[in-house]
């Protein structure tokens, strides 16, 4: 969840303060995880404690990403400072560090700081984050990697769902959850937030240009348990509301005394809650005035995905060799059809289809297969005393390439695109690795 809001905040001279503010409630973060999701949080952790504030805008957290670009790119005159918070449970120390990771979580996305946001997450998260960002790709893409239940257990059809994910993103595939799948889901957020904002994914540098932070020392603050919003003085007490990030946009002419120690150190106030007093505190007034609602983002934008042409490097997981897609003529540019309020450009090849899927016609062969269920790998293997063998790959695709594009039909048929995939009867998951 998201709140913009405006408040009025009294500093230690008693001048008046306007500071404009983002916050993301614990409803974009499951319980006692450092992991920014990509949608609202399904894991039995995130219900726990205190409910949201009733009056805060229901989004997405990458719509939230792209709402903080908006709001810079029409206020240039903003400085940002990212402070994290917890609620009472857990030691005072130990939250600190869990707001400092979230803080940073946000901090590493905005700024397209790939390597930095994967080493955060893998710091500090949970099962049902995987779960819940691989379901969310499943059913965006329609990418055969849903896990099932999220339910924060490593069970089998997590595993196999952590694998096939690995392999639709081109990246090692062994079922483990570490940094290289941090990164990977990273590249998944990034090509999501520049379909909202309907600009390719290296457009996003244009944006990130745009952010300037009121203070290059203190980009994040983690306050820890020490502002919370309701309840504030009971220990021990879970509350979503009280755990959230905060991104507060303050006017360039402003002068805010920040005396927090760097949150990037280890525990910056021991096991002891914030000793700074509140009047010392440009921030610690701010606790719920009253709310704005920002400007909605769009709920559906167009995925920069490239169509495929005639010509198109594929590559199957089970082959040795890349192969090039063929596109029967009939299909040319000409006959596109394009849904209203959309723009595609594509050159004047000849256009994929879904059903540009016959093997041997549409779809050559990828070297040699090494698919054990192939019947003649298996068989050679068998005579090999077991030891793999692989053989001439003939393609075995009888269903049509998923997803199609939801904007580009071609005739009355689904033009393909980057995502696209098609999948052989032997088990094999043929990709687009260049479009044409």
């Amino acid at each position: 969840m998201v709140q913009q809001k405006v408040v009025e905040v009294p500093d230690i001279r008693m001048k008046i303060k306007k500071i404009f503010v983002f916050e993301f409630e614990d409803a974009l973060f499951h319980h006692d995880s450092a992991v920014l999701l990509p949608s609202q949080p399904a894991g039995s952790s995130s219900k726990d404690g205190a409910a949201p504030s009733p009056t805060t805008l229901q989004v997405e957290g990458l719509s939230a990403i792209v709402d903080i670009y908006k709001f810079l790119d029409e206020n240039p005159n903003k400085k940002l400072i990212i402070i994290g918070n917890t609620d009472t449970t857990g030691r005072a120390g130990y939250n600190f560090n869990l707001s400092m990771l979230r803080a940073s979580s946000v901090l590493y996305l905005l700024e397209g700081e790939k390597e930095n946001w994967a080493e955060n997450s893998d710091t500090k998260y949970k099962i049902e984050d995987v779960q819940q960002i691989l379901k969310h790709y499943a059913n965006k893409w329609g990418w055969d990697c849903d896990p099932g239940k999220i339910n924060d257990k490593m069970t089998p059809e997590t595993k196999k769902a952590i694998r096939q994910f690995q392999t639709y993103t081109k990246i090692n595939v062994n079922g483990i959850i570490g940094k290289q799948t941090w990164e990977a889901i990273f590249d998944c957020y990034i090509v999501e937030i520049a379909d909202l904002l309907k600009i390719t994914p290296k457009e996003l540098n244009n944006y990130r240009s745009k952010i300037e932070f009121y203070s290059d020392k203190n980009k994040i603050l983690a306050c820890g348990e020490t502002r919370p919003i309701e309840a504030a003085r009971k220990n021990d007490y879970r509350s979503q509301t009280n755990r959230r990030v905060e991104l507060f946009f303050i006017d360039s002419n402003e002068k805010i005394g920040i005396k927090c120690p760097d949150p990037m150190s280890p525990y910056p106030y021991g096991d002891k809650t914030c000793n700074l007093h509140p009047h010392n505190c440009p921030f610690a007034s701010i606790k719920a005035p009253q709310f704005l609602q920002p400007k909605p983002s769009p709920t559906v934008g167009l995925l920069y995905l490239q169509l495929v042409t005639d010509g198109a490097i594929l590559m199957c997981s089970f082959g040795t060799t890349p192969s090039g897609l063929v596109v029967i003529p009939e299909t040319l540019p000409s006959s596109l059809v394009i849904l209203p309020e959309k723009t595609v450009i594509t050159s004047n090849k000849p256009v994929a289809t879904i059903m540009d899927n016959k093997p041997m016609v549409n779809i050559p062969p990828f070297g040699m297969c090494n698919s054990p269920t192939n019947p003649q790998v298996a068989a050679a293997t068998a005579a090999a005393m077991g030891a793999l063998t692989p053989q001439p790959c003939i393609p075995v695709t009888s269903s049509p390439w998923t997803p199609g594009s939801s904007t580009v039909m071609i005739g009355n048929l689904p033009a393909l695109n980057s995502t696209s995939r098609c999948m052989c009867a032997y088990g094999g998951v043929i990709t687009v690795t260049a479009p044409g």
